[in-house]
């Protein structure tokens, strides 16, 4: 979740498998692929959306999520322009809606969709307010 320690990665994974096959006296080849970029949310467009968050959802109603590993393609729109992720929750308490995205039981609330059309639009908004 560090981009420079991203970029140690190829030669340490390299190393440590060079050291094991050596070691049994074998071969190796290693082909290590960068592939998804880390999401990093822009500063400003992060605190656009809290604060888009506040004035339609109420006070209190975000968090901040804690980084994960998970790949997201959103990541290579974020290189290019400020950018911030958001999480919308879609659960609504019952198992039904309790399971992870990408499960083939997934499934949710779809009166969350109006909220995070609500939060997409009012983003707009006050960014060209500040504009």
């Amino acid at each position: 979740m560090n981009p420079a320690l991203q970029a140690l990665m190829p030669a340490r994974i390299e190393r440590i498998v060079r050291g094991v096959t050596d070691s049994f006296g074998s071969a190796y080849e290693c082909d290590y692929k960068f592939s998804y970029p880390m999401v990093i949310n822009d500063e400003g467009m992060t605190e656009l959306v809290k604060h888009t968050a506040d004035r339609t959802l109420g006070i209190g109603r975000w968090f901040n999520e804690r980084p994960t590993m998970g790949g997201e393609d959103f990541a290579f729109v974020a290189r290019e322009v400020p950018s911030a992720l958001f999480w919308l929750g879609v659960g609504d308490g019952t198992e039904r809606t309790s399971y992870p995205l990408h499960h083939p039981m997934f499934d949710l609330d779809e009166s969350a969709l109006p909220v995070g059309a609500a939060m997409l639009a009012s983003a707009a908004v006050h960014y060209l307010e500040q504009a």
